[in-house]
């Protein structure tokens, strides 16, 4: 099966709460090759939270721009949250080529996503 076959399931294993074909259907999402944008839409709809973080991860720091029908897929909040952390890692990554962070300092581009991604999944994020 395809992962919109794998989707239809997982939908229908929530609507019936149904927590081990629930399980099995993650399994078998977590072994396709998804986007960024799908596991976020996947992962908000059906509560995986274990998958936001690393996809909001690859999200922030891919190089191309996101799209248009990514902005729709994760809603105008999201796309604004996602767009204002990837240029605060961006900039965070110059300002370290520009000048290494001294002995002791401890904030880099990376802990400076970690933190940012932490607080936004922390907020009203898995909310549809």
């Amino acid at each position: 099966m395809d992962a919109e076959q794998w989707s239809a399931v997982l939908h229908l294993c929530d609507m019936w709460i149904h927590p081990e074909l629930c399980a099995i259907t993650i399994d078998k999402l977590k072994k396709l090759e998804l986007s960024s944008i799908d596991r976020i839409v996947l992962a908000r709809r059906h509560g995986i939270r274990q998958w936001l973080k690393p996809a909001f991860t690859t999200l922030c720091t891919r190089t191309e721009h996101l799209t248009a029908q990514e902005a729709r897929e994760l809603g105008i909040d999201i796309f604004i949250r996602v767009v204002k952390i990837r240029e605060e890692y961006k900039v965070a990554a110059v300002k370290q080529q520009a000048q290494p962070p001294k002995f002791g300092y401890l904030t880099t581009p990376s802990s400076l996503l970690d933190r940012a991604l932490d607080q936004m999944l922390d907020s009203e994020v898995m909310s549809d």
